[in-house]
């Protein structure tokens, strides 16, 4: 009983410790996806995509692979327009092994000539700084 009691609370603890809190809409978490994401649809840039990409997502998704998506849905949609701020939720977290402690899902839209992009963004705070874990980009023409 003892044994089965102590295993409850090291996962009641390990959970509470790992996972800390949801916010929605966390204004420092909006502001990064909001900077990233304009500047990711709006330029060609591999080097501003390269500095921001978790090197998970690099390994995935290279640099020239975003130039090449990137260039595709400007040739899709037509000109850029307007950016739309984004919405979603972070949550707090307390992972010493790997330095992550906070991590949001959010989604935000961009007008162009021809359509609209919907762009998903999953971001992770590494260490004290942002980065681009991953990046969804659907469009929907007018």
């Amino acid at each position: 009983m003892t044994f089965r009691l102590t295993l409850l609370l090291s996962v009641v603890l390990l959970a509470a410790c790992t996972f800390w809190a949801n916010k929605p809409n966390d204004p420092e978490t909006v502001a990064y996806v909001d900077w990233v994401s304009s500047d990711l649809i709006a330029t060609d840039d591999p080097k501003f995509y390269a500095d921001q990409a978790a090197p998970e997502l690099l390994d995935k998704f290279s640099a020239a692979k975003f130039v090449k998506m990137s260039k595709l849905v400007k040739q899709t949609l037509g000109q850029f327009i307007e950016y739309h701020s984004a919405t979603g939720t972070t949550r707090f977290y307390n992972r010493p092994v790997d330095g992550v402690t906070e991590a949001g899902q959010y989604q935000s839209s961009a007008d162009f000539a021809h359509g609209t992009a919907t762009i998903d963004v999953f971001v992770q705070k590494i260490n004290g700084k942002w980065k681009l874990y991953a990046y969804y980009v659907n469009m929907k023409f007018d």
